[in-house]
């Protein structure tokens, strides 16, 4: 049942990337009050005057938000969360590689509900160390509450659902993304992309761990709009929770690739040489240049689209040995793409203070709730998705090959 106050929600690094595009989805909905937090109150405070001056967004919602002060290292981080008063955190302030649990410890603590957008395959394995501590304090915490693994894994729930097969029956995925180059950038996404470029990444082949390389395996994969029109894009091979979460929900999976690439081809495979050179370690660990180079994006904004998508392909084979197989897309306009990122974790939040997701304990978010959920935030953005069989879309290209 919903709630007849408003709930208080926090968005730490509220002012960021994702975290202003999870605020302005918060407040969409009448029974939240959202407080925009981070370090930096005065950006704080700025996004908040933004928010007030926005047409679009409603009169009685500038009354439910306000900016505070809070550093996340802070020693007295449990008793200020708890003064606040608040039903839920969400942590959006990365990059999550390298971080350690103190806000969800502290959330705990606290007696509130957790939900990071974290991309770092390890910070969302590891989130069930936190378990016994969350159960014990009726607490619910989710990481990787984002595209990967939160919006990718409901997906694929749903296509093998559509299927009409089991776990058991999934063998190949392929999951892929490509932002608009117009789309904004922040400076911790560039960062965590950076650090695994010309690194090696685990992935799973032949049914067993097998060995990438980040920014490299370069393919081509073709997207179609709803005009059948189509916009290739090129993927290289990246560092995401899945790859290390997926082979454990679906016990006989043969291959699992993940894949990532910018829009403007002088871009793409200009880290991709970055890439082949850290590989061979002729440059330093490349997450050091996050700052020049995400200036140097910057300077090309204005060209490409602002059309980002998503693709996520499953393969299997029924009881009966037939192959089948299941794709579903998603495309993003008008710069939308940013709030794809938050639609889990913003769903999540609401089933929490709802109080339709009883669930307790600490675990990595995957198909916490069912996709209709997700893609219901996104509703009102320039967001459409598709599901079709691949061999009408297009070129997939099998993991195996």
């Amino acid at each position: 049942m919903t709630q007849t106050h408003a709930a208080r929600v926090l968005v730490l690094g509220g002012y960021g990337l994702f975290g202003k595009r999870a605020c302005v989805n918060l407040l969409q909905y009448r029974h939240l009050y959202v407080l925009i937090a981070g370090r930096d109150s005065a950006k704080a405070q700025a996004f908040v005057k933004t928010l007030e001056q926005t047409l679009d967004l409603a009169l009685e919602a500038k009354a439910r938000t306000s900016a505070i002060s809070l550093d996340a290292q802070s020693p007295n981080l449990t008793s200020e969360l708890r003064a606040l008063n608040i039903s839920v955190l969400i942590h959006c302030a990365g990059p999550f590689q390298g971080q350690d649990y103190t806000v969800a410890h502290a959330c705990i603590g606290a007696g509130i509900h957790y939900i990071d957008l974290a991309d770092s395959r390890e910070f969302v394995s590891n989130i069930a160390r936190l378990d016994s501590y969350a159960k014990e304090r009726d607490c619910a915490v989710f990481s990787g509450a984002s595209s990967v693994p939160g919006l990718s894994s409901a997906v694929l729930a749903m296509l093998a659902q559509k299927a009409g097969a089991d776990a058991g029956q999934v063998e190949h995925i392929d999951i892929g993304i490509s932002p608009g180059n117009r789309t904004e950038r922040g400076l911790a996404t560039v960062r965590a992309i950076l650090s695994y470029c010309g690194e090696v990444i685990p992935g799973w082949h032949n049914g067993k761990t097998h060995l990438y390389w980040g920014w490299l395996g370069l393919r081509r994969q073709r997207y179609r709009d709803h005009t059948s029109k189509y916009d290739v894009r090129w993927l290289v091979d990246c560092d995401v929770p899945d790859l290390a979460l997926l082979p454990n929900l679906y016990p006989n999976l043969i291959s699992m690739r993940f894949g990532a690439g910018l829009e403007l081809k002088t871009l793409h495979f200009g880290l991709y040489a970055l890439a082949a050179l850290r590989r061979w370690r002729l440059l330093p660990n490349l997450a050091l240049l996050a700052k020049p180079m995400q200036r140097m994006s910057d300077w090309v904004i204005r060209l490409g689209t602002d059309t980002g998508w998503m693709h996520v392909h499953v393969q299997g084979r029924d009881r009966a040995g037939h192959i089948w197989h299941q794709h579903w897309q998603l495309q993003a306009q008008n710069g939308d793409g940013p709030n794809v990122p938050t639609a889990a974790a913003v769903a999540i939040t609401l089933a929490l203070v709802e109080q339709r997701l009883p669930w307790r304990g600490a675990k990595a978010a995957l198909e916490v709730l069912p996709l209709s959920e997700y893609l219901a935030v996104l509703r009102g953005y320039a967001i459409t998705c598709s599901t079709e069989l691949q061999s009408q879309h297009g070129d997939y290209i099998n993991p195996n090959k």
